[in-house]
């Protein structure tokens, strides 16, 4: 399960999530996307923050933060269609 949080700040409820093992936040803050991993310590679980998602490596916060510029600047469809090509120059 992935959390994504675009709307809100969700980072006073990261202590939930982690108590329901939620094993990954996207968080994008109307800037930049974060993406933080959960990490089990000793005493309690806690979010520390990737480069990528470990749901979907090919997935990096440049890469998501990039898409969204795209889709505000350019538009939805401009952005689907950059972010299809990309897509099908990795495989």
């Amino acid at each position: 399960m992935v959390e994504n949080d675009v709307h809100y700040d969700s980072r006073s409820r990261f202590p939930a999530y982690a108590a329901l093992g939620v094993p990954e936040i996207l968080r994008y803050d109307g800037r930049e996307m974060t993406i933080y991993h959960l990490s089990p310590t000793e005493e309690e679980s806690s979010y520390v923050c990737g480069t990528s998602s470990a749901a979907l490596p090919i997935l990096t916060a440049t890469l998501l933060t990039e898409s969204i510029d795209r889709m505000r600047s350019e538009g939805e469809l401009s952005a689907l269609l950059a972010f299809d090509q990309w897509l099908q120059t990795r495989q």
